[in-house]
């Protein structure tokens, strides 16, 4: 549950604020309605900005999204599956022709 909240304050600060910031900037300069003045933007978009470089940075072990690989298999049918090994869980899913692993998480294995 720790991991999760971590990569979801991540999504939050790397990912969503700048393209909500980008959206809110490019209906502002379109729409011509000036109520904050350039400035303020400009300032709120550094701001923005350095936030997304600061978590970014500072989380760098948290992982924002599941590892996912997609590869080609001689197989033809659907399918779901889920992998539980004692390091790593997967979910499986066979499509004609493809397999999609998506790895949900890690455990460290290294021992102190």
């Amino acid at each position: 549950m720790k991991k999760l909240i971590k990569s979801l304050i991540k999504i939050l600060f790397v990912i969503i604020l700048p393209v909500v910031y980008s959206i809110i900037c490019y209906h502002w300069i379109v729409s011509g309605n000036l109520v904050l003045p350039v400035l303020a933007m400009i300032i709120i978009g550094i701001l923005i900005i350095a936030n997304a470089v600061f978590y970014y940075s500072f989380m760098s072990n948290t992982k924002m999204f599941p590892g996912v690989t997609a590869e080609f298999a001689p197989v033809v049918g659907l399918g779901l599956g889920f992998d539980r090994a004692y390091y790593t869980h997967k979910i499986i899913i066979l499509l004609p022709f493809t397999v999609i692993d998506i790895t949900t998480w890690k455990k460290n294995n290294t021992k102190k």
